[in-house]
């Protein structure tokens, strides 16, 4: 609690407060009471202030926090920061860091970097707490009779999301309810990210692979989450030392590039003599500002060279010119003097004033060309602005209450927590968050005037999603600024958007949605409604669960499968083809309706591998056997017009206990899902004897294995069984159409 809070309502000197005033009106008791309670206010005041410390009562070590702090709050509680320190130093005494410091200088360094970033003394007790509940013997009623149940509700927070830590999967389902906790507290998430950024500080201590799995989610995830809040200057620093890790040529190249430019401009003086130019121009306008130069941070350059696919080579690739100014008024001057002075480049003119971005960001973008014929990029905000930039919901928290500690008016954690209902498993969120945040952002508009934040390159269904899944779910086509655009097309910033509709049945997503769709949300529900319509498909015709009719999807997942294959896996598995070409297909004996009432050699197609319980159809072949089918099965609705070569077939399985049946499984991609997946199989009594997967661009995981089952029913269960597994969005059985059907010779059993 700041002490702006403490003993509010005095007046100044200590007088009595206009209530307390009203009662000495009263009788002599009243006057009594009133005295009592003026003499409780000011004592209370009184030690409160007495219990504040002056900077020399302050621990050496936590000084610096305290002067920081004082910087953005300057009447705050330091009594109970200091008070949350000592305790901190005596729970954490005797710990130790890999690096050999003493564990309390974590705490420390993490709480140092929020107070350089302004929060409030509430958020820097939780800050140096902030591990005393998971790594000691410290409990959260302790700390709610210490500190209060808001400094405990941050901790519980943070302590929540540390307790994850199995595996791969730890850090989906850790920045699952990462993502959860932020509608109830930013704060959770602020700690979270100086709690990283103070371990990539020490990340050297680490193992090899534990750094690039530490770099990898900071720079996939945790960075692009605090550019989304807007704190900026964590951010660059995550991002730079994650880069470093994970890419070393790369950081060392572009650090020597920076350093060349660096040392070609003090030759020069170029960028110094435009920044004098500037100054000289602006006082000329009596426009109070500050020019600087600022170079892009590693990272930054890295991409902006690939997205360009370049080398950097100009200025605009490297360095930026900053102009502060104190009114928003005086961003618009600024902008009026810089284009007097130099040529704007057409297009590069950006307000983001005017249009703030989704992290609340607003600063005026131009890009103009000097007399050298150089390009400069230039940015003009006021001083508050530019500590927005900096810091971003911690210089101007949203949403009611006076901590403005819920982020209600940030749309993209609005879309990010509903789509996260929606999906199941944990890794899934994952890729889909990192797909959204690491993009830039197009703001489109609905014919009504509502904007939409969408995702750099977003397409129509994109927006259809995010006004309403039923709006997606009946997308015919779409028109963009009042002229019909097909539904794959790029929107850019300003675009109106109206989706038409439609309730025929060919109306809605298709496969082909998933290869330009760029929001989760969008993808997502697609993937869950098409997966839906296979399965009501198949239960309308009446097939087992699981069993595919479409030849369309057949061929998708066997066009799916010509990548990666996995031999030898458990030393059991083999390609489909070559184990049934080794084993051979089980022949049987099945009682067919033949003149003479006689049973016939029979043997198991394999384009379809029947099941028993599957309903079959059987039909002659050239050598007068009997090729038994699935009814549903393509070649068998080919053969279907010879009726004298067709059979009413019936089971007769004697002497077989186990048959193959081939499964497709379609899931997103993450470490341990093809051990997960056989794991599930052994555990359903299978024997998997071939199996093979590939990936595809959007990290989709296609997977096709042939088991062995004891009929139809057991393979319902498997199939149910392997959708459960993390990751799967659908399992289903194979069914592989040939060109002729009676082409194999028949395999005769003995009856």
């Amino acid at each position: 609690m700041d002490a702006e809070s403490v003993g509010a309502g005095l007046p100044a000197g200590g007088g009595p407060t206009p209530a307390l005033a009203r009662a000495d009106s009263g009788d002599d008791a009243s006057r009594a009471l009133s005295a009592a309670r003026q003499a409780s206010v000011r004592l209370a005041h009184l030690a409160r202030r007495m219990a504040t410390p002056r900077m020399s009562q302050v621990p050496p070590e936590l000084r610096d926090i305290v002067e920081a702090h004082r910087d953005y709050h300057p009447r705050a509680d330091i009594g109970a920061l200091v008070h949350a320190y000592g305790v901190a130093e005596r729970l954490h005494a005797g710990q130790m860091r890999r690096s050999g410091d003493a564990y309390i200088s974590h705490p420390l360094a993490v709480t140092e970097a929020l107070a350089e970033l302004g929060v409030d003394t509430t958020t820097l007790i939780a800050a140096l707490l902030h591990d005393t509940v998971e790594d000691t013997g410290y409990t959260l009623d302790s700390v709610v009779e210490e500190f209060g149940g808001e400094v405990a509700n941050l901790v519980d927070g943070v302590t929540k999301l540390d307790k994850m830590r199995f595996g791969e999967a730890a850090e989906a389902e850790t920045l699952r309810k990462l993502i959860v906790a932020l509608a109830r507290d930013y704060r959770v998430l602020v700690i979270k990210i100086a709690d990283r950024l103070h371990n990539m500080r020490t990340l050297d201590f680490m193992s090899p692979p534990k750094q690039v799995k530490i770099s990898r989610v900071t720079l996939e995830i945790l960075a692009p989450l605090a550019h989304r809040l807007g704190v900026s200057v964590i951010k660059r620093e995550l991002e730079d030392r994650a880069f470093a890790v994970l890419h070393p040529a790369e950081h060392a190249r572009i650090a020597a590039i920076v350093d060349e430019f660096t040392a070609a401009e003090q030759a020069s003086g170029l960028v110094a003599g435009l920044v004098a130019r500037l100054r000289t121009g602006l006082v000329s306008a009596r426009i109070d500002s500050e020019v600087a130069v600022r170079a892009s941070h590693l990272f930054s350059i890295y991409k902006r060279a690939q997205e360009r696919a370049r080398a950097p080579q100009d200025y605009t690739d490297i360095v930026r010119v900053l102009v502060l100014v104190d009114e928003v008024t005086d961003c618009y001057a600024a902008l009026g003097v810089i284009h007097a002075l130099w040529r704007p480049v057409p297009g590069r003119l950006r307000d983001f004033v005017a249009t703030p971005k989704f992290n609340m960001y607003q600063s005026l973008h131009t890009t103009v060309v000097d007399d050298s014929g150089r390009s400069i990029d230039i940015q003009i905000r006021t001083l508050a602005m530019h500590r927005l930039a900096e810091t971003g919901i911690v210089a101007r928290p949203v949403g009611p209450g006076a901590d403005g500690a819920r982020l209600e008016g940030l749309s993209w954690l609005h879309s990010l927590l509903d789509w996260q209902e929606d999906t199941i498993d944990s890794d899934e969120f994952l890729e889909s968050l990192s797909s959204d945040l690491d993009s830039d952002e197009v703001l489109a508009f609905t014919p009504k005037g509502r904007m939409i934040a969408l995702p750099s390159r977003s397409s129509p269904v994109d927006v259809a999603y995010a006004v309403h899944t039923d709006i997606g779910h009946r997308a015919i086509g779409a028109r963009v600024n009042g002229r019909l655009v097909p539904l794959h097309t790029r929107l850019r910033n300003g675009d109106v958007v109206e989706i038409l509709t439609s309730n025929l049945p060919g109306a809605g997503p298709s496969e082909d949605w998933l290869r330009f769709v760029k929001t989760s949300r969008a993808r997502v529900r697609i993937r869950r409604r098409l997966a839906r319509q296979r399965r009501d498909a198949a239960a309308g015709l009446g097939l087992p669960e699981g069993a595919e009719q479409s030849g369309r999807r057949a061929g998708t997942a066997a066009g799916g499968l010509a990548g990666d294959t996995v031999d030898g896996l458990d030393g059991t598995f083999a390609a489909p083809a070559r184990l049934l070409a080794r084993r051979g297909v089980p022949s049987l004996a099945a009682v067919a309706d033949d003149e003479a009432g006689e049973s016939m050699p029979v043997r198991l197609a394999r384009c379809c591998l029947p099941l028993p319980g599957d309903a079959v159809v059987g039909f002659t072949t050239h050598g007068s056997a009997v090729s038994l089918h699935r009814r549903e099965c393509g070649n068998a609705t080919e053969v279907d017009a010879d009726r004298d070569r067709v059979l009413v077939a019936a089971w007769s399985v004697p002497d077989v206990k186990t048959f193959p049946a081939e499964i497709a499984v379609e899931a997103f991609d993450r470490y341990g899902l093809l051990a997960d997946i056989t794991e599930v199989l052994s555990e359903t009594s299978v024997s998997v004897r071939a199996a093979s997967t590939t990936t595809s661009e959007d990290r989709v995981a296609h997977a096709r294995f042939t088991i062995e089952v004891t009929g139809s029913e057991q393979l319902d269960k498997v199939l149910s069984a392997v959708r459960r597994v993390g990751g799967v969005y659908d399992c289903y059985r194979v069914c592989q159409t040939q060109a002729s059907p009676a082409a194999d010779p028949p395999a005769r059993a003995a009856t």
